[in-house]
């Protein structure tokens, strides 16, 4: 997913998409695995135990409680694939690279420091609201002669 500036909230909907996306994204990747006769014997173990993990979890149930914690965790499996794509890449083997990050979304950084700014104003005003009601308290104190 790309970077957000706002809250972001994680529907069961969007999960079960980010895991029906990601195991076609291991399928093909593996389809490529198996068909790489320069992959050491090593690395195609290592790359089966991540295979069989990631793929367990695409296949699991999906929580309406967690799904946060779900979407971050496709998230990492799917950073941890494109590594392993370009370490395949790297060995010899014909698999897809797809990169799970997206540029940042068009005006992303224009919202972000509008927000900066509002919060800044917002900030400067409770301050010099503050300050005025402390002056004010401090007239109204009595005084020692």
């Amino acid at each position: 997913m790309a970077r957000q500036v706002l809250p972001v909230v994680v529907l069961p909907s969007d999960v079960d998409a980010l895991k029906s996306h990601l195991a076609e994204k291991l399928t093909s990747t593996d389809i490529g695995v198996q068909a790489c006769s320069a992959l050491p014997d090593a690395t195609r173990a290592e790359w089966g135990i991540f295979y069989a993990t990631a793929m367990g979890w695409t296949q699991s149930s999906t929580s309406i409680l967690a799904g946060a914690s779900q979407a971050n965790l496709g998230e990492g499996y799917e950073n941890e694939l494109f590594g392993w794509q370009k370490r395949l890449q790297s060995a010899g083997c014909a698999v897809p690279v797809s990169d799970p990050q997206p540029p940042e979304a068009p005006g992303t950084s224009l919202v972000k420091w509008a927000t900066v700014a509002v919060a800044a104003v917002a900030g400067a005003y409770v301050v010099g609201r503050v300050t005025e009601v402390a002056v004010e308290a401090l007239k109204l104190a009595p005084r020692k002669s």
